[in-house]
């Protein structure tokens, strides 16, 4: 079952789901991400901030961010396949040790 939560630092404005999707709660429509060569971008802004501009984020990391527990302060997303699959069960979070050394298909964005 797809669950949504607000996406961290844009609450009541976008959420993402379990799934990756992602939603402008304001417009109440879902936000398509750019495909790149990493994986889909999203761009975010706060319209309520004067000056306000979009800032660029992986959907995977939005992911990451509001469903997959990171104990051990990891700063990297990876995928265990497809990395254009933003669902939940395909990402981990890791060290950039792990992702360069990992078997699987990898990510080499450091999140913040």
């Amino acid at each position: 079952m797809e669950k949504w939560r607000d996406v961290k630092g844009y609450e009541n404005l976008y959420q993402v789901s379990s799934k990756g999707r992602v939603f402008n709660v304001l417009t109440q429509k879902h936000i398509t991400g750019r495909k790149t060569a990493d994986g889909y971008r999203v761009s975010l802004y706060k319209k309520t901030e004067p000056a306000s501009k979009p800032k660029d984020y992986y959907v995977s990391v939005l992911v990451a961010k509001a469903f997959i527990p990171n104990y051990a302060n990891k700063t990297r997303v990876g995928h265990y396949g497809d990395i254009y699959n933003n669902d939940i069960n395909n990402l981990f979070w890791a060290t950039p040790a792990e992702i360069n050394t990992n078997k699987f298909r990898k990510r080499k964005e450091v999140l913040v």
